[in-house]
């Protein structure tokens, strides 16, 4: 069954990033939708770019468990590295940008 979901998982994700989905043109014209992931940007990177939007936005950042996240994905053998590499990314932007603004 876990096998499964984490296949579901990819599928959907590769064709995601692919641009394969087609978005409900009435929602779309609504939300101003816009596929924003390509295949270039590493989860890693989005976890970055999300802490700087995050802290641009309202200047506070989220809170991600990042030591329970790579336990997990240690646990059970690299299936959580995407979530592992954005909570990552996220609390290295984090940290850098908090740095940055201690010597402002």
């Amino acid at each position: 069954m876990l096998k499964k979901i984490f296949r579901l998982h990819s599928y959907i994700k590769k064709n995601y990033e692919n641009g394969n989905f087609h978005v409900n043109k009435k929602y779309s014209d609504s939300h101003n939708y816009q596929n924003t992931f390509k295949n270039s940007i590493s989860d890693f990177n989005l976890g970055k770019r999300a802490a700087l939007k995050d802290f641009t936005a309202n200047h506070k950042f989220k809170l991600y468990p990042v030591k329970i996240i790579s336990m997990v994905n240690s646990l059970f053998k690299n299936k959580f590295h995407e979530i592992a590499d954005f909570v990552t990314g996220y609390d290295q932007s984090k940290r850098e940008i908090l740095d940055k603004s201690k010597h402002i």
